[in-house]
This record gives structure tokens, sequence and C-alpha cells, in this order.
């Protein structure tokens, strides 16, 4: 071969691995706030499926969680590139100094709410006076039930609070220990249910505590360095919680088919009281996961005087809406 001839190889040979680096996707991983559960983890299952993340060059990988707190620390230090966090964990965490950021918030308005036994007496908030309640320090429905009592003028004084790891919340009210438990109207219910225990919920929004609920966020390590790369996960995760909204059906099957120890019916369930609560969502002219500002206002703003949250954090340093809009343009 000559010198011509090698130096053309040579060069054909590097086109074909600049293409081929070019072309490939980058590796994603998502941390999710707990076991998969409702219609914010499914949507990622969903979206994988359909190949919305592959279509702008992601390899997603999802990965259930340890809770919300976990989540935000896994992306902290660098484990997961994204995770899903309540709202208010992800405030505290950005408090502590973890730098990370939310990016977009599928769930404008919390479920948090007092989930009740049908036949415990309690029909409003102030039904609780006199009441044993259950709930588990330092998560979010206890960090603002402090906010819901002022509001519905609860005698603090006149409830009885039964701390509890997460697990044992459901058995307690199983058993008539406790008269009500603090949770989520898309989990706590439909357990009560499947053990055949009549049940009501009391959401706290309903109180006028109006917090922002899951959200997506990324490490602000990340959005210095590759915020290319976040506008084209924000893409696809748009896309993904508009296709799960539209087919919750679709939408089981794809997390079944990834996780087949996940009970059908019961996600099912989930993933369509979310989408009903949809409604609830202040931002009407909107995609689903466009972060209601107000809302984070709000949040902050009730951590402050309820959570103990210090003076000195502002909504800018949790919350930005950078990459959504751009998806929007």
């Amino acid at each position: 071969m000559n010198r011509l001839s090698a130096l053309l190889a040579a060069a054909a040979i590097a086109l074909s691995l600049g293409q081929t680096t070019a072309l490939a996707d980058d590796a994603v991983s998502i941390r999710l706030s707990w076991s998969v559960a409702g219609y914010g983890h499914a949507s990622f299952y969903l979206g994988r499926e359909r190949g919305f993340f592959k279509d702008v060059g992601i390899d997603l990988t999802i990965r259930e969680g340890r809770g919300s707190v976990a989540a935000a620390q896994a992306v902290a230090a660098g484990e997961d590139t994204f995770g899903i966090s309540a709202g208010d964990a992800i405030v505290t965490a950005v408090a502590r100094g973890l730098p990370i950021k939310a990016i977009m918030t599928h769930e404008n308005v919390s479920g948090y709410a007092v989930i009740t036994r049908r036949d415990s007496g309690i029909s409003s908030l102030k039904d609780l006076e006199g009441k044993i309640v259950a709930t588990t320090p330092g998560d979010g429905p206890n960090n603002m039930f402090r906010a819901v009592m002022a509001a519905s003028d609860i005698d603090p004084a006149k409830v009885r609070m039964l701390n509890i790891d997460p697990a044992g919340k459901i058995p307690l009210l199983v058993e008539k220990r406790a008269d009500a438990i603090l949770g989520g109207v898309q989990d706590q219910p439909q357990k009560l249910d499947k053990l055949g225990v009549p049940n009501s919920s009391l959401p706290f929004y309903e109180a006028g505590v109006s917090v922002v609920g899951q959200s997506i966020l990324t490490s602000k390590k990340l959005i210095n360095d590759n915020p290319e790369l976040i506008a084209r996960f924000a893409t696809a995760a748009l896309k993904s919680f508009a296709a799960a909204s539209e087919d919750p059906e679709a939408t089981v099957a794809a997390v079944v088919a990834s996780v087949p120890e996940v009970n059908p019916d019961v996600l099912l369930k989930q993933i369509q009281i979310d989408v009903s609560r949809l409604v609830l969502n202040p931002l009407k002219d909107k995609p689903i996961g466009y972060p209601d500002m107000n809302g984070w206002q709000k949040t902050v703003g009730f951590m402050k005087q309820y959570a103990d949250l210090p003076s000195s954090v502002n909504v800018s340093d949790v919350v930005t809406c950078q990459f959504v809009d751009n998806v929007e343009k």
C-alpha cells in the first residue's frame, strides 16, 4: 500500500471511529425515591420502552431507591445522574449543603394526607384532637403537619403523635393502635384497601397547605458541566410524563416488563389516582413536569415557618426552570 492509500485508510478509520463515538448514547441513571410506585416512577419505564430517551441519545438506567433523602444523596455523591425526591426533601437537602437542584416537578401539588380508618370517627382534620396519629420523624408529611394543624385550628397538645418507622404505620392503623397515619394518597390507601380495611384520606392541600411533591433533581456539577445533557433528558422526560398520563395501562405493562414482581393492579390504581390529581396543577398552560415556582415558594415558606428551615435558603437555590423552558422553545 502506497503512502497516499495508507493515509486515506487511516482517515477512513478515524472517521468511522469518530462517527461511532458521536452516535454512542450517553449512559444516564435515575434513582427513584423508593421501589417503583405511582405515575412519577412508572413514566420513566414507559419512556424508555417507547424510545424517548434513545431518541435523544440517552441510555437510561432506572434504579429503585430507599427514600427521597437517599435519592438526593446518591445524586450529590455522583452515584446517579438524576433522582426523584419530594420537594420538601430537596429543600432540606439544599439547606444542609448538598450540591443539588430540582429541574422538573411532575407533582406540583403534593399528595400528603392524613389517612384514617372509616370507623375512627375522624371526618375532618379538627377531629384529630384527642386522637393518636402515627408518623415518621423527618419525613415530608411529618414536617408539614405542624402547618396543617395551624391551618386547621388544631391544638397540638391535644394530638398524640406516635413516632414509628415507615413500614410500621399501616400495621398500627390496621390493629387500631393508631387512629390515623401521615402519608400519601397514592400509597397507604391502596395498601389498606388490599388488606380489606375501609379508609379515608384528608389531603393537606384541602387545609390550604399546598406544597410541591415529587420532582426530578440533578447535581449542580452537571448543571455547570453538561447542561446540554440535562436538556435532552428533560425533553424525553416531558414526553414520558405526557404519554403515561394518556395510557396508564401501557405504563403498567412497561414497568412489569422490567420489574415483574410489581403488583400490576396496585400500580394501575396508583397511576390512576396520580393522573386524576393532575387537575390540581395550577400551571394549566404548561406541560406536565414544569415546576410551579409559586408552589415552590410556598413550600419554602412553610418550611421556614414550621420545619426550622434556615431563613437564608431561597427558591432560586432549590429549583430552576431553565431546562424545561428550553424544551418549550
